[in-house]
């Protein structure tokens, strides 16, 4: 008598970010830890974009079946990044054996949903297991032994297209002196590790941001202990500028003392899961300030929220409400394709 055989019901789970690098991490590391309690195989898909042109294996070595050859299932296509915070769901709850998530932030969230919490613990063990390629490695080490005091201060000041897409934090550069001030009389023979993409391309639309002179003003009021890495390149269509992106961030979770950009998921893995201490720094452009001002005193504002609460049930920030709506209009009017260059393989150039 044959035996019949059982088929083995597979579970999977695909994860896709198309944003920049710690936007990517975040899901990587958020997908893993929740494949890994599932029971779930997971792969990820790292596509290349003007956003980030470089390939997982150009910066790290771990087997961890990310690759950019993945073939995305829309059918099963769960997208996070058209929802509302007030409809994030439980992913460790879902059922299916097979599933795709879409994301440009972690797919969990510990407030939320408490038993998400060991995930987060996880992740924090996963972000201190990666492992970037020896050149990397080498480069990170190297400018630690050259640039370094015995105590230093991480300065991380978010600028590029964040300058268009959160105008009501880029605004930081005094606020962030001021932690800078305050850490200085604990440690008054500091260094401080200054890092920004300030007058970076932005990967959007191509253009360059009008730069702000952060480097020249922080080295005017700090003087020599102000150290940089001199990133080859800030345009992230290129892999050096990511590769230069991953040194910097490396060197940031070394330091002692941390100054971040709000709502920047760089400078908040510059942090994840370490005990130092630290502080986030966002204030709005004045431009931003007198456009809210006008939306309010013409009750746009209040139109928006009307509509995002009927849309999403839930209440925003202006700058996001903004940034939505204008988004939705930009994409109804017809406008000339704006011609780009077209993206060229990460393994085209020469590192």
């Amino acid at each position: 008598m044959k035996r019949m055989s059982i088929p083995v019901l597979k579970r999977t789970l695909t994860a896709h970010a198309r944003n920049g690098l710690c936007n990517r991490l975040k899901v990587l590391l958020s997908a893993r830890a929740l494949a890994e309690v599932s029971g779930r195989e997971m792969q990820m898909l790292w596509s290349v974009s003007h956003g980030c042109n470089c390939s997982f294996e150009q910066l790290f070595q771990n087997q961890w079946n990310v690759s950019s050859e993945i073939q995305l299932d829309e059918a099963q296509l769960l997208d996070l990044t058209k929802m509302s915070w007030h409809r994030f769901p439980d992913v460790l709850a879902m059922t299916d054996a097979e599933f795709t998530i879409r994301h440009y932030d972690w797919l969990i969230d510990p407030t939320r949903y408490p038993h998400h919490a060991p995930l987060q613990k996880r992740c924090i063990e996963l972000m201190n297991e990666l492992e970037p390629i020896p050149n990397i490695q080498a480069r990170a080490q190297t400018l630690r032994e050259q640039l370094f005091r015995d105590v230093m201060i991480g300065v991380h000041l978010r600028r590029g297209d964040f300058v268009h897409i959160r105008p009501d934090t880029v605004a930081n550069f005094e606020p962030a002196t001021h932690v800078v001030d305050e850490w200085l009389t604990r440690q008054p023979n500091a260094g401080i590790l200054l890092c920004t993409d300030d007058g970076a391309v932005n990967p959007s639309s191509r253009q360059e941001t009008p730069q702000e002179g952060i480097v020249k003003n922080f080295m005017k009021r700090y003087g020599e202990r102000v150290v940089l890495t001199q990133p080859r390149s800030l345009d992230r269509a290129t892999p050096a500028a990511i590769q230069d992106a991953l040194v910097d961030l490396l060197l940031l979770r070394q330091t002692d003392f941390f100054v971040g950009t709000t709502a920047s998921s760089f400078s908040e893995l510059a942090v994840f899961g370490r005990a130092n201490p630290a502080r986030f720094t966002g204030a709005p452009t004045d431009a931003y300030r007198r456009l809210e001002f006008v939306l309010k005193w013409t009750g746009i504002q209040f139109l928006l929220n009307v509509l995002n609460q009927r849309e999403f049930g839930e209440q925003q920030t202006f700058v996001s409400l903004w940034y939505r709506y204008k988004s939705r209009l930009r994409a109804r009017v017809p406008r000339a394709k704006q011609k780009r260059a077209p993206l060229k393989n990460p393994s085209e150039y020469k590192l």
